[in-house]
């Protein structure tokens, strides 16, 4: 069993944004999110830990409607497309596979494999989006 918190990340770091309106769509880069982490911080009873040679790799899997519909922004903060999980839903879940490097708490990079069944629509959605420094952003 690994005893790691979640990251700490630098002030004025470039790769993290702090809001949900610095997101931008059609084809722009979106930063990853920071409140995304304290949201963990708040569920890490449900946060699975994993260590590779270069980083950490947390797993967060939500099937919880109700808390889920509230936190939407931060649970798909970093997809370049609107998706949510929403308690008026039949049912849904999601689970995020968020990578960090062990360096400096980077992001490398969040897997989303997701679907929801609802009385309009039935969907199943999977989004990888990995981190560049090249361009300061990321890359989908």
């Amino acid at each position: 069993m690994l005893s790691y918190e979640l990251p700490q990340v630098p002030e004025k770091s470039k790769v993290w944004t702090t809001n949900q309106y610095s997101d931008e769509f059609y084809g722009q880069p979106l930063g990853f999110n920071y409140d995304f982490i304290e949201f963990l911080r708040k569920h890490k009873k449900d946060v699975k830990l994993s260590e590779e040679k270069d980083s950490y790799t947390f797993t967060y899997e939500i099937s919880d409607l109700k808390l889920a519909d509230p936190n939407n922004y931060l649970i798909f903060g970093a997809l370049d497309t609107a998706f949510g999980l929403y308690d008026f839903y039949y049912s849904g879940s999601a689970k995020i596979v968020f990578k960090v490097s062990k360096e400096d708490f980077t992001p490398m990079g969040i897997t989303y494999t997701s679907e929801y069944d609802s009385e309009y629509a039935s969907a199943k959605m999977t989004s990888k989006v990995t981190y560049s420094d090249q361009n300061t952003g990321i890359r989908s």
